[in-house]
């Protein structure tokens, strides 16, 4: 979802700038992360951090860039904030808010107020209670949190810059692509995909320092879990870490299994500036950093697509959910016929009012491993939970569906405890969906202190993208007749085609692709 090869581009070494005690020159860059500033001069350097504060950069006069990532979505804890400020010695602080279904929620939010369309948090909760050790430290903010509405964005964090008595700059993007920094063209591709594998580590924040890490019990200290930063090389290697004193864990099996997180095939993952080639990346932990560290090379790119993924959302009907704890014996088939009957005796009711049936029911019961479909194992469970959420095209009708959930506690099976949240609420679904759209018929704006100061055009690139057959798995794995399950002996993360799995041993550094068929769980 984002790319840092912008970032990368723009991010000038902080030893590098201005001269010695300088006032320190910030700015608020926000807008999304793949669309980081790209056209930046360097002819007008960024300005030192003071003496006080250079002491706290472990960038100052190496060469490389520092960057920490305190959000991996919108909700993500507020405790990485204060956390890689003071602690992350950092260049740069990115916040990842975006995902389809965020899209959508700011979509509904501006549909009823022209002012919203972002995530208020990242202005009131991230950046507020931190402005002034974020000037003090010379610490710049990327963040994609203007969602739908960048400009509305800008001029709430405007608000408390004036509040706060600063005097920083706040740039707006709203488009695609922008401005250099390590001096990387826009046809380094092999450096553009580095870049963008960065950011790919660290946009998702705490899942690369140890988060649904397949090895969970190896990791220490949730409570205070730390969050990622990235120290980046203008050769595009860049090492992994996370600030001290801080649980969670950085490893080989971490960013590994980031590495693969939702990009589909490893050699054609496709970015608005680049095609990535992560087939062949090298990932090596580094001794003596407490907590862990990972050095990350290998990255390659090719030219990127012609065309932008758009993400569009629609209004698709309404939805009710409704969550029952049921306790005693028998209790997973007491939930399973109470859930049943209250549908069966729901859609009689449609008949009677001359509704239409539910678009779609979706019935599980927590405690009795419908997770695993066939597969379930635990069937005699003496506490379970009805999950039950149905979708239907008129409101009206799902406010049926609501009134009726309450009836099970006095007239169906013994055990029921009681309706979390109380009586199931009616929601609008918006539902998101996607196509390419040529780049050559969207323009970038770029806007600086509220006015627009630059608009682009993204040109076709000279050579096409690439479009080859993923990889096979050649021959196919000896049965050695072991039933053991591949956890117990392989790193794994899945999506919603591919299992991938890695031998943590360092003798066998072979990544695994297996399509996932019905039973392989």
């Amino acid at each position: 979802m984002s790319s840092l090869a912008r970032l990368l581009r723009a991010a000038r070494p902080a030893g590098g700038r201005g001269s010695r005690g300088a006032r320190a020159e910030n700015r608020l860059i926000f807008g999304p992360i793949t669309n980081f500033l790209r056209r930046s001069s360097s002819s007008v350097p960024p300005q030192r951090q003071t003496d006080s504060d250079r002491a706290c950069s472990g960038s100052a006069g190496t060469g490389t860039v520092r960057i920490g990532c305190a959000s991996g979505f919108w909700g993500d804890t507020a405790t990485s904030v204060p956390q890689l400020i003071f602690g992350g010695r950092l260049d740069f602080l990115v916040f990842d808010y975006l995902s389809e279904i965020t899209m959508s929620l700011l979509t509904a939010a501006r549909t009823k107020a022209p002012n919203l369309g972002y995530a208020p948090d990242f202005v009131h909760a991230a950046l507020a209670p931190f402005i002034n050790d974020i000037h003090r430290k010379g610490i710049r903010i990327v963040s994609n949190a203007g969602g739908v509405n960048p400009l509305a964005c800008a001029e709430a964090i405007r608000e408390v810059v004036k509040k706060a008595g600063l005097d920083l700059k706040v740039a707006v993007v709203t488009g695609d692509d922008l401005m250099p920094r390590f001096g990387w063209s826009r046809s380094d591709y092999d450096l553009l995909a580095a870049g963008s594998l960065a950011g790919h580590l660290i946009e998702c924040g705490a899942q690369s320092t140890g988060g649904i890490f397949t090895d969970w019990h190896r990791v220490p200290d949730w409570d205070v879990m730390g969050f990622p930063v990235v120290e980046c090389s203008p050769d595009g290697s860049f090492v992994l870490s996370k600030p001290p004193n801080t649980g969670g864990l950085v490893s080989f099996g971490t960013v590994a299994e980031q590495l693969v997180y939702e990009i589909g095939d490893p050699r054609r993952y496709l970015l608005p500036d680049v095609t990535c080639d992560f087939s062949q990346v090298v990932l090596q932990e580094v001794s003596g950093t407490e907590g862990g560290a990972v050095s990350v090379r290998g990255a390659r790119g090719f030219p990127p697509p012609n065309d932008y993924k758009v993400c569009a959302t629609y209004l698709d009907g309404f939805r009710a959910t409704a969550v029952c704890p049921v306790g005693g014996p028998r209790a997973a088939e007491k939930a399973r016929r109470t859930a049943d009957s209250l549908i069966k005796r729901t859609r009689r009711l449609f008949q009677l009012l001359n509704l239409d049936d539910f678009s779609a029911v979706n019935v599980q019961i927590l405690g009795a491993e419908d997770t695993y479909g066939h597969n379930a194992r635990n069937k005699e469970s003496r506490e379970a939970v009805i999950w039950m959420s149905v979708h239907h095209k008129q409101k009206k009708a799902l406010e049926v569906f609501s009134r009726e959930i309450a009836s099970a506690g006095t007239g169906m099976a013994p055990g029921l405890t009681g309706i979390v949240g109380g009586r199931p609420k009616v929601s609008p679904v918006l539902k998101p969906f996607f196509f390419l759209q040529p780049k050559s018929q969207l323009t970038v704006d770029i806007h600086l202190g509220g006015k627009l100061v630059e608009s682009l055009t993204e040109a076709e690139p000279d050579t096409p993208v690439r479009d080859e057959a993923p990889p096979t798995s050649g021959d196919d794995v000896p049965d050695t007749g072991d039933n053991d399950t591949l956890i117990s002996f392989l790193l794994t993360r899945f999506d919603h085609r591919y299992m991938w799995g890695f031998d943590p041993q360092p003798d066998y550094p072979v990544l695994c692709i297996t399509v996932i068929n019905e039973g392989v769980l």
